[in-house]
């Protein structure tokens, strides 16, 4: 072989070495492409069915909260609609326990209130009568009063007519004690006497002969009778002597005035002192009849008022018990209502607790599932995505 041939032998060869070389540049380039644009494939799918693994846990997450929170929100209302009606009974309840125990305290109020008006009315018609009979008692001894006020004053009068002082009579009178055994015994027995002894004071003729111009109209009666009894007896014969007759009568008769009228003042006061004596007892008598009447009134009014007290007390009493057993049986009731209502608050509370717990136990069940299966899920992708890579690289190292 020749050198040029040689030369172009050589020639050729480096230019198909060149050739091959470039080649295997250009397949190694595709090659690495090929190898970074798969893995890069791998990597994007390993990472989809990652965020798909995560999607779907955080889905169903979010599906069992919601389920949960739905469950717990059907619970709560529940127990808040079983609730509500309970406290709506329970008021009820309440409140007709209440009216109920209102109606019998009025009623027990109203029975006390209807004794007493009852017991007052006895009191009072029974507090009339006696006051009845103390106005007619006072009323008789008034009348009996104003007899013997009458008699005193005409009596007075009739003294005063008759030129005397009824007080300094009356005063003697005063210091002149009656004998016990004749002294009466009651008012009306005064009066009568009081009337005698006015009758019989009425009847004096002395005091009625001084009074006035009588006595001496009756003087010059006497002397007219002596001169007339004189001329009948002497005539004209002894005038002288019948006229110093007459006037002897007269001046008898003028000088015996004070004698006359010393009797008859003795007569007046034997009939006038034991007159007002008379009153005098009488006034006494009066008032002890009035004091007598006003005692009688007063034992009436507390012999009626003793059993109006007593049945008041009693009464009161019974309303005061009466009261009590309501407030008793009252605060019973409602007592025994409300443990009622609590019972069947805590039944439902309980009910409900347990419904939540189990909830709560499938929740947290399904929670802890979807974990597990979250986690089993996204290392099966991991696995699958690392064992794509490694063939892919396995393939890349071999070509």
């Amino acid at each position: 072989m020749t050198e040029p041939n040689l030369l172009e032998a050589e020639r050729g060869a480096l230019r198909d070495l060149l050739q091959l070389a470039a080649d295997r540049a250009q397949a190694e380039t595709e090659i690495e492409e090929q190898f970074q644009s798969r893995t890069l494939k791998a990597e994007r799918k390993r990472d989809a069915d990652e965020q798909t693994v995560i999607i779907r846990f955080a889905t169903q997450k979010e599906s069992l909260e919601n389920e949960y929170k739905k469950a717990c929100q059907t619970i709560d209302t529940h127990l808040e609609t079983t609730q509500k009606p309970l406290e709506t009974k329970h008021r009820e309840e309440r409140l007709e326990i209440i009216e109920r125990y209102k109606k019998e305290k009025e009623a027990a109020k109203a029975a006390y209130q209807e004794a007493s008006w009852t017991l007052a009315t006895i009191f009072e018609g029974n507090k009339n009568e006696a006051e009845e009979e103390l106005k007619e008692v006072q009323g008789r001894i008034g009348a009996r009063a104003t007899q013997l006020s009458e008699l005193a004053a005409e009596a007075r009068r009739l003294l005063q007519l008759w030129k005397q002082d009824p007080d300094s009579i009356s005063a003697i009178a005063a210091t002149t004690p009656r004998p016990s055994d004749a002294e009466p015994h009651n008012l009306p027995d005064f009066v009568t006497e009081a009337e005698q002894r006015f009758t019989s004071l009425r009847r004096l003729i002395l005091p009625r002969i001084l009074q006035g111009k009588r006595y001496y109209a009756l003087v010059v009666f006497l002397v007219l009778l002596t001169a007339w009894v004189w001329y009948l007896e002497k005539g004209l014969d002894d005038l002288p002597w019948g006229a110093g007759v007459a006037a002897a009568v007269l001046i008898l008769g003028l000088a015996a005035k004070l004698l006359w009228s010393w009797m008859a003042k003795k007569q007046i006061a034997h009939r006038y002192q034991p007159l007002c004596q008379t009153l005098a007892e009488a006034e006494t008598s009066r008032i002890r009849a009035l004091e007598l009447a006003q005692a009688h009134f007063e034992g009436r009014v507390t012999q009626c008022k003793e059993p109006h007290d007593k049945a008041l007390r009693r009464a009161f009493r019974k309303y005061k018990r009466q009261r009590v057993e309501n407030k008793r049986r009252r605060d019973l009731d409602l007592r025994q209502a409300w443990r009622k209502c609590r019972r069947m608050q805590i039944g439902v509370q309980q009910h409900c607790d347990q419904q939540r717990h189990l909830v709560e136990q499938k929740y947290h069940r399904c929670q802890a599932d979807n974990q597990e299966r979250y986690e089993l899920d996204l290392k099966h992708v991991q696995e699958r995505g690392q064992t794509h890579l490694q063939a892919i690289q396995l393939d890349h190292d071999n070509a």
